[in-house]
């Protein structure tokens, strides 16, 4: 169920309620992608709140995943999901506003966006992923749920969209970019 962002201590203009992406969604929206994994693929999961999908990144063949949750209270949650569940050398978590995260970013060739924010936290978020890409050369892959205008990730020259398709739960558009 959404938590509303009134309920979080962290949140300021640009966050986005809190709303969880599942295994369901996950699985299917992965296989649209076209993609097998390779060993070594890591994905990062901005807004990952409690860490759900997180685990459906490692059911589906994810070697590591990470993600970045602002929210303080709920990254305590998932930091203590982790840790029940033994995972700590397979899932890295990052307290942290998405704009403040950059060279971390070097370490993943996924990424992962279920509407965490706005489109003024999301350009500078694209563009730190950009600069990641300019700095160590690698085929990215952007999954971009709940898709609003996505003509800024295209500006950046280094991403093109190769598939669009419709989440049949959500009725909600997912992009698929990936680096050129």
């Amino acid at each position: 169920m959404p938590i509303a962002k009134d309920n979080f201590e962290n949140v300021d203009e640009h966050g986005a309620r809190y709303s969880i992406s599942t295994q369901k969604e996950i699985f299917p929206m992965l296989d649209k992608c076209h993609v097998c994994l390779r060993g070594g693929d890591r994905i990062l999961d901005f807004g990952c709140g409690k860490g759900g999908a997180l685990l459906s990144f490692l059911d589906y063949g994810f070697d590591h995943v990470g993600g970045v949750e602002y929210e303080k209270k709920t990254y305590d949650v998932a930091q203590e999901n982790v840790g029940k569940l033994g995972l700590q050398d397979r899932i890295t978590l990052i307290n942290d506003d998405a704009r403040n995260v950059k060279e971390q970013l070097d370490d993943y060739n996924w990424f992962y966006f279920f509407f965490p924010f706005d489109k003024v936290v999301f350009e500078t978020v694209i563009g730190n992923i950009k600069d990641s890409y300019l700095r160590k050369h690698r085929k990215i892959r952007l999954i971009y749920f709940t898709a609003m205008d996505y003509r800024f990730i295209e500006a950046t020259g280094v991403f093109r969209l190769t598939t669009q398709f419709t989440v049949d739960s959500r009725q909600r558009v997912v992009g698929i970019f990936e680096s050129v």
